[in-house]
């Protein structure tokens, strides 16, 4: 099986096209949805489709529902931001980004782990 490639040049461009649109969309406050921030937009390879990132207050379950509910709309207001061909689908999922930073410095707040980092900058002076 073939490693997976890394995104094309187009596709990073088109998916900040597609998370400034969304944003700007948002941001107007022509839906009627709770206050969020798009974080990233991952676009499959033909374009067609979009994982969007986003970033509430909240409970993030009901916050994926409800963008989920508002796709359809969303994706029809993209029409006039975007050049494509086609309009992407639209997929929501929560951007846990904040929660791995926060688990990550409680592991080096944690006594063992200072510990062992202390250690290692010892020996990199000896």
């Amino acid at each position: 099986m073939a490693p997976p490639s890394l995104p094309s040049t187009r596709q990073y461009r088109v998916g900040e096209a597609v998370r400034r649109a969304l944003s700007d969309i948002l941001a107007r406050g022509d839906f009627d949805l709770p206050l969020i921030s798009i974080t990233q937009v991952d676009m499959a390879p033909d374009l067609r489709s979009a994982r969007v990132y986003f970033m509430g207050g909240g409970d993030g379950m009901q916050l994926r529902e409800t963008l989920k509910q508002a796709r359809v709309p969303l994706q029809n207001a993209l029409r006039p931001y975007l050049a494509t061909r086609h309009l992407p689908r639209l997929k929501f999922c929560e951007d846990r980004t904040l929660d791995h930073v926060s688990l990550i410095q409680d592991l080096f707040e944690n006594p063992r782990v200072a510990r062992d980092l202390k250690g290692d900058r010892d020996e990199d002076n000896a």
